[in-house]
C-alpha cells in the first residue's frame, strides 16, 4: 500500500476493513471505523473553531492512549504538523519546545491541564482536552492535500546546545519507510504490533504507521509500564504480539530473569532491536530461544533517517563478534567517508553517511547544524551521522561507536565505543556502558560498567582479563565495575549522564 500523505494510511485501512481492530489499550479495542470517526471529529475541530492553518505546528501533550494516536492522525489529516510531547519531561523542557516551533494549539489530557499557566505563557493559545466529549457532528471535511516533501512531524531530541532540537519528518519520509518495511517484512492483516515507545520516538513510526498500512492491530503500552520488564512480557504474551521493536538495552532487560526467555515464544514473528550494542551473550540466548521461522534483526539508523541498515541474525552457526549492523535498505545509500568527504576503501573506518527518501528535511530553525550535518555531494543530499563505521567485502557494515565519543588521553585519541564493544563481546556480559569524565585537576578518566547475564560467572577479574587481550593499555578503563542493572532514561536507554556522575565517586 502506498500513500502520498501519511494520514491516508489510516483512511485507506478504515475504508477497506472498518470492523478490524486498529488499537488496543488496557484490554479495550477501537476498530478502524471507530478510530476513523474520532479522527474525523478532531480534524473538524482543528479546521473549524480552532482555525488551524496548513503547516501550523500542533502539539499533543498527553499520556499514551488511543486518543493520543487519534489526535496525531487528525493533525496530519488537517494538513498541519504534529509535535508529540512527552508528559514525563520537565515543564521547562516542554515550554522550550513550544517556543522553539511556535505551537499555538495543543491537545492535552486532564493531568497536563495543571500546567495551563506555563503552557499559555510559552505561547499556547488554545488548549484542547482529549476524550469522548467532543462537540459537533461529523462535517464534510476536505481530503488532506499536503504530502511528499511537506513537513508531517517534528520529533524532538537532545541538542548539543543544551536545548532540545527538532528533526523534521516529511510525509515522504514516513511513506517511504512504510513501503520499505511492508515489503521487507511482509506485514499483513492479523499482525499485532507492540507500541512500547513514546509516540515522539522514531520507533513508533514502525508500530503505528506500518500497523495502519497493513490493517493490523497496534497494542499501546503505557509509558510507565515500559519501565517494568515483567509488564511488557505479560503484555506480549496476553495480547499475542507478533512484532516487537525495542532499543537494545530494553531487549536485554526483557531477556533477563523472569522475562521472555522463560516461556515459549508463542506468537512472536519478528524482534527488531537497535540503538546500542547488544552483548554477544544476550544475542546468542535470544537467537537460541526463537524458532527458525521467527526473525531477529539488528537495525541501525539515527532519528534523521530511520532504519538505514539491517542485519537478519542467522539462525545457525557462530555469530560474528561484534555483530554487524548489516546492509543498507534498498531505498537508501549508505557510505563510509573520511573527514574530507572522500569514500574510504573497504575495511577502513570513517563516518557513516546516509542518503535517500527517508532522510530528514533537516533540523527546525537550526541552519548552522543543517549546514554541518546535511551536505550535498555530486547532486546527492547526504546526512552525516557522526557515527563511525566500516564496510566489509560482502557489503555488510560494522559500527565502531560515535565520533563525538572521542576522547584524548596521554596524547592518544580513544573511541569509547570501541571499549564498549570489546566488553560487550565478553562471554557472560549482558549489558555494558563506558563513559569519560574530565576531572578539573587531572587527565580524562574512562569508567566502565557491566551487568552479568543470568546464570553467568562473569566477574570484574574475568572481564578485565578479557579486555586486556583486546584493547591497548592506553585505552584501558580507569575503573571497571559490576552492577545488578545499568541506570536507564525514561526511554529505556542507558543513562550515561548518571554514569558520569557515578564515575566521579570512588568505587566501593
Amino acid at each position: 500500500m502506498t500513500a502520498r500523505n501519511a494520514a491516508e494510511l489510516l483512511i485507506q485501512a478504515a475504508r477497506h476493513n472498518p470492523a478490524a481492530i486498529a488499537l488496543r489499550w488496557h484490554g479495550v479495542g477501537w476498530t478502524y471505523g471507530e478510530l476513523y470517526e474520532r479522527v474525523g471529529k478532531l480534524t473538524d475541530l482543528l479546521l473549524g473553531s480552532l482555525d488551524v492553518a496548513t503547516g501550523d505546528r500542533v502539539g499533543v501533550l498527553a499520556a499514551k492512549s488511543p486518543w493520543v494516536v487519534a489526535a496525531g492522525q487528525a493533525v496530519l489529516r488537517a494538513d498541519a504538523v504534529c509535535v508529540m510531547l512527552d508528559v514525563r519531561h520537565p515543564i521547562a523542557r516542554l515550554t522550550a519546545i513550544i517556543q522553539d516551533c511556535g505551537i499555538t494549539t495543543m491537545f492535552v489530557d486532564d493531568a497536563m491541564r495543571r500546567h495551563e499557566d506555563a503552557l499559555r505563557a510559552a505561547g499556547v493559545q488554545r488548549l484542547v482536552p482529549l476524550g469522548d466529549l467532543l462537540p459537533g457532528a461529523p462535517a464534510r471535511r476536505p481530503a488532506p492535500v499536503r504530502g511528499g516533501t511537506d513537513l508531517a512531524l517534528l520529533l524532538y531530541t537532545s541538542g548539543s546546545t543544551g536545548l532540545p532540537k527538532a528533526v523534521g519528518i516529511t510525509h515522504e519520509n514516513v511513506t517511504a519507510f512504510v513501503d520499505w518495511a511492508a515489503g521487507y517484512f511482509g506485514f499483513r492483516p492479523g499482525e499485532r504490533f507492540l507500541s512500547q515507545a513514546h509516540l515522539s520516538f522514531d520507533i513508533s513510526t514502525l508500530d503505528i504507521f506500518n500497523g495502519f498500512a497493513c490493517g493490523a492491530c497496534v497494542v499501546l503500552l503505557d509509558e510507565s509500564d515500559v519501565l517494568f520488564p515483567r509488564v511488557v512480557v505479560d503484555t506480549i504474551r496476553q495480547e499475542q504480539i507478533t512484532n516487537v521493536y525495542v532499543v537494545s538495552s530494553a531487549l536485554a532487560s526483557l531477556a533477563g530473569p523472569g522475562g521472555l526467555l522463560e516461556a515459549d515464544p508463542g506468537s512472536i514473528r519478528r524482534i527488531l532491536y537497535g540503538g546500542e550494542v547488544l552483548p554477544a551473550a544476550t544475542l546468542t540466548r535470544i537467537r537460541s530461544w526463537l524458532p527458525d521461522d521467527a526473525g531477529l534483526y539488528n537495525v541501525y539508523g539515527p532519528l534523521e533517517t530511520n532504519i538505514a541498515t539491517i542485519w537478519p541474525v542467522p539462525t545457525r552457526g557462530e555469530l560474528p563478534q561484534p555483530p554487524p549492523i548489516g546492509c543498507p535498505v534498498p531505498s537508501l545509500r549508505v557510505e563510509i567517508r573520511r573527514e574530507d568527504g572522500i569514500a574510504t576503501p573497504e575495511g577502513e573506518q570513517g563516518e557513516i553517511w546516509i542518503a535517500g527518501p527517508t532522510t530528514s528535511s533537516g533540523y527546525w530553525n537550526r541552519p548552522e547544524q543543517n549546514e554541518l550535518r546535511f551536505v550535498e555531494r555530486d547532486g546527492v543530499r547526504w546526512y552525516r551521522t557522526g557515527d563511525r563505521g566500516s564496510v566489509n567485502s560482502d557489503g555488510r557494515f560494522d559500527f565502531h561507536g560515535r565520533g563525538d565519543d572521542l576522547v584524548k588521553r596521554r596524547g592518544y585519541r580513544i573511541e569509547l565505543g570501541e571499549i564498549e564493544t570489546a566488553i560487550a563481546a565478553c562471554p557472560g556480559v549482558a549489558e555494558c556502558a563506558v563513559v569519560a569524565t574530565s576531572p578539573p585537576d587531572g587527565p580524562v578518566e574512562i569508567h566502565a560498567w557491566f551487568v552479568a547475564a543470568q546464570d553467568s560467572s562473569a566477574s570484574v577479574p574475568e572481564v578485565r582479563r578479557f579486555l586486556t587481550e583486546r584493547v591497548p593499555g592506553y585505552m584501558f578503563p580507569d575503573s571497571l565495575r559490576q552492577l545488578s542493572q545499568l541506570p536507564k532514561t525514561a526511554r529505556d536507554k542507558i543513562d550515561r549522564g548518571r554514569l558520569r556522575v557515578l564515575g566521579t565517586r570512588p568505587s566501593t
